[in-house]
């Protein structure tokens, strides 16, 4: 059997070592928040961003979100435009504060609103959501939540961990019961609750006085 020269296992330690520090980079960089768009790639999102409802008004939407964007606002209203999807395009706009989205046709959350990272305030009524996801966990700075007048089935019990939450608005939904931690919700307020018997085991600690 061949002898291994001292070099040789040298220069193979090394090697590992060189490895090593290359894939520490690699997951390094996975954890670097994505860069925020610039105003051009923001406009080419936003010109392949297609609607299928005849009557939404995408051009407004675009409209809103661009000078959002332009001029660093806090809040960004995309209310009242009968809108069922929303494009992509909120890397780097940790500067919103303030979302309305209410009375359009959305079915869902969309994921990429939690890149808003700042967000305190979540307007999401009068739509067709039929859920709150467990992604809802990561606004972690939301303080006031509205999803009245949906038709919301079930509640995420990770909505029961937001550490911020002040406001929380269910009116007019078809939830039967709240999240079983409901309990760890120090600071909750429900305005205009829905009937108690429509939340099964509903606690009356949590009744708004």
């Amino acid at each position: 059997m061949p002898h291994r020269s001292s070099s040789t296992a040298l220069v193979s330690k090394e090697d590992k070592d060189i490895i090593r520090k290359l894939f520490i980079q690699k997951q390094s960089l996975k954890l670097l928040p994505k860069k925020s768009l610039t105003l051009s790639e923001l406009r080419q999102v936003l010109e392949a961003w297609n609607e299928p409802g005849t009557f939404a008004d995408v051009t407004e939407a675009k409209e809103r979100i661009v000078g959002c964007f332009k001029q660093r606002l806090d809040s960004l209203n995309l209310s009242f435009l009968y809108l069922s999807t929303l494009p992509d395009v909120f890397d780097g706009m940790q500067h919103v504060h303030y979302l309305s989205i209410d009375n359009n046709y959305f079915s869902e959350i969309p994921w990429f609103l939690t890149k808003l990272t700042s967000l305190k305030r979540l307007n999401i009524s009068s739509s067709v959501l039929s859920e709150v996801p467990d992604f809802i966990k990561e606004f972690k700075q939301l303080e006031f939540f509205n999803v009245e007048s949906n038709q919301l089935k079930k509640v995420s019990e990770e909505l029961g961990r937001l550490p911020k939450l002040r406001m929380l608005m269910l009116t007019h939904n078809r939830i039967m019961k709240l999240p079983e931690n409901r309990h760890r919700i120090k600071n909750l307020e429900l305005e205009d609750q829905i009937p108690l018997a429509r939340f099964g085991d509903f606690s009356p600690e949590f009744e708004v006085r």
